[in-house]
């Protein structure tokens, strides 16, 4: 399986990984044991499979992934890291004055 290594909380990531047999029809994944949920949209062809999902809170995560209807793949992990997500704010004067002498306000 691959996994984008370290990730950001609540941000979108692709997942891969192979399977060995019929392809599977639909996949489902957890985060640590968390509960299955039915992946969205995944791509299955000529012996892979990706999908997109929203990387969990900050932490060490495991990511399991199975064929839906029990055919393909089974068992499927792999290990990762989120990251905190952040904020980054810009703080200005409230009245600046521009090189040409025009004074701007923030709104």
């Amino acid at each position: 399986m691959t996994t984008p290594g370290t990730e950001t909380a609540g941000t979108s990531y692709s997942y891969s990984g192979t399977y060995t047999g019929g392809p599977p029809t639909a996949l489902d994944y957890q985060f640590d044991s968390a509960g299955w949920t039915t992946a969205t949209s995944p791509t299955i062809s000529g012996g892979t499979w990706s999908f997109s999902a929203t990387a969990p809170a900050a932490g060490t995560h495991t990511l399991s992934v199975r064929d839906h209807n029990n055919t393909g793949i089974s068992g499927t992990s792999g290990t990762f890291t989120t990251a905190a997500s952040e904020t980054i704010g810009v703080t200005t004067p409230a009245t600046e004055t521009a090189g040409n002498g025009y004074t701007y306000s923030a709104p």
